[in-house]
């Protein structure tokens, strides 16, 4: 309980959960690799991603698996059955990095709707996270492999460093093949933006990285 308590203080969750509903929160802790899905049509919760990484796949109708999103940071899962009503392909989520996640059931979620500054912040929330996938595909199909792979280096980085796992990792999350994640790497240690070292990118120089993304 007291764990809940301080997680939210510091999200901007802490403006629209009264306490009474604290003691049926859930905190989930994953880890890098662990498989955590769920589906619109079935769905009984909303998580709300506080740390980590998050890629998101979903499944069309004929089968075939798309890569959807990579969610970092403060974002929310789960949230178009109870804004829109609507009923999507099933959502496969796979963890990316040790993440840390508040769930709470629906129905607390459907009361706290009645909240139209809950349905805004969270009608927000839902826009962002289309326009990050909107920009990212835009950005991989218009200006190509090598700035999309700079403008994920850039959004994902702590410190100025972007870390990984593996080159197959970088290149399944990314959906990049690997011939091009490395032609790509090479470019852009050629024009002095980055520095790879083992299983880290080092940004070298932030503000011309972001300027080349914007070319």
């Amino acid at each position: 309980m007291e764990e809940i308590i301080e997680i939210i203080e510091n999200t901007p969750l802490r403006d629209f959960i009264p306490k009474k509903y604290l003691n049926r929160l859930k905190i989930l802790n994953l880890s890098s690799g662990e498989y955590f899905h769920y589906s619109e049509k079935e769905l009984n919760a909303i998580f709300f991603l506080i740390g980590g990484t998050i890629q998101i796949k979903q499944t069309t109708q004929d089968g075939v698996d798309l890569n959807y999103s990579l969610l970092h940071g403060f974002n929310v899962i789960g949230e178009k059955k109870i804004l829109l009503g609507e009923v999507g392909e099933v959502d496969f989520c796979t963890i990316r990095d040790e993440t840390k996640i508040i769930e709470i059931p629906l129905d607390i979620g459907i009361e706290l709707l009645k909240d139209d500054k809950f349905k805004i912040f969270l009608l927000k929330l839902h826009c962002e996270k289309l326009h990050k996938f909107v920009w990212d595909i835009s950005i991989l199909h218009f200006k190509g492999v090598e700035k999309f792979l700079a403008h994920n280096i850039l959004t994902y980085s702590t410190e100025d460093k972007f870390r990984f796992k593996n080159m197959s990792f970088l290149s399944e999350i990314l959906s990049i093949d690997r011939k091009s994640l490395y032609n790509s790497i090479k470019k852009l240690e050629g024009k002095k933006l980055i520095l790879r070292e083992n299983k880290t990118i080092k940004i070298l120089d932030r503000k011309k990285l972001e300027e080349y993304t914007k070319l």
